[in-house]
């Protein structure tokens, strides 16, 4: 008599012949898996061994975007065992994996199937620095496109598609555009202060220019600033003069708290 694993034999006996066939059951909480439910003796022993697996079940599903329909009245039902189905329906802005805003939910031996029901949608519009869509285009979760940049500009290490995730683009539809000229523009403002020389529109690499603070406060930092492949370095600050006296054109202010007085 063979030995079976979570099953048991349908046949009395204890010694078989050749060709012999021995037909067997699987125990309770056990399902034949592959309809086999026999085994045969052979000269190399027996040709097979028992197909019983413990039978799976399904909790309640994992509710992100959708729900059940009648879920209230399901509810208690669970867990339940595979094979059983469910119909849901999605939320707004999101799709079941055909294309519906409802479907089937199923309970399998490896969970519930689709494993995401409802997908996020969003209109594909515009690419910052790129080539924007002539026509707006509907797309779902998971799915990708490819996105042209402006010359000098790109994506991010770089790619040239985007892909819709649950929580938006990834990466999101902007190229960052490089300076390959190394110009810069005018140099940036600062609060209460400003350069010593007059604004240019475009300034080229390596040039500099220094900032000055008006009265009453001083400067913090360096005063001057230099063009580097396109962008300014820090500008410094001009913070108020604190605890102290000034004169201006003869005449002495004093601080009191974060306000001058003339006395």
């Amino acid at each position: 008599m063979p030995v079976f694993e979570n099953a048991k034999a349908k046949n009395n006996g204890i010694w078989f012949k050749l060709n012999d066939k021995v037909d067997y059951e699987c125990q309770v909480g056990y399902e034949n898996r592959y309809n086999k439910g026999s085994i045969t003796c052979t000269y190399d022993g027996w040709s097979d061994t028992s197909s019983c697996y413990e039978v799976k079940s399904c909790g309640f599903p994992q509710i992100n975007h959708e729900h059940l329909y009648y879920e209230d009245r399901y509810r208690a039902d669970f867990p339940v065992p595979v094979r059983k189905q469910y119909s849901y329906y999605c939320n707004n802005a999101f799709v079941a994996p055909s294309g519906s805003y409802w479907d089937y939910t199923h309970c399998t031996i490896e969970g519930w199937i689709p494993e995401v029901p409802c997908l996020r949608q969003c209109v594909f519009q515009s690419v910052e620095n790129g080539c924007s869509p002539y026509l707006e285009k509907l797309y779902v979760q998971d799915q990708s496109v490819k996105v042209e940049c402006y010359p000098g500009c790109s994506l991010p290490n770089g790619q040239d598609t985007i892909t819709y995730t649950e929580n938006g683009w990834s990466p999101p539809p902007k190229c960052i555009c490089v300076n390959l000229t190394g110009k810069c523009g005018p140099p940036p403002p600062t609060d209460s202060g400003d350069i010593t020389s007059f604004p240019l529109p475009v300034y080229p690499p390596a040039s500099s220019v220094e900032y000055q603070c008006q009265a009453l406060y001083q400067l913090q930092g360096s005063k001057t600033i230099t063009c580097r492949n396109g962008e300014w370095s820090e500008p410094p600050k001009c913070l108020p003069l604190i605890n102290s006296s000034v004169t201006v054109n003869n005449e002495q202010f004093f601080l009191v708290g974060n306000v001058y007085f003339f006395f």
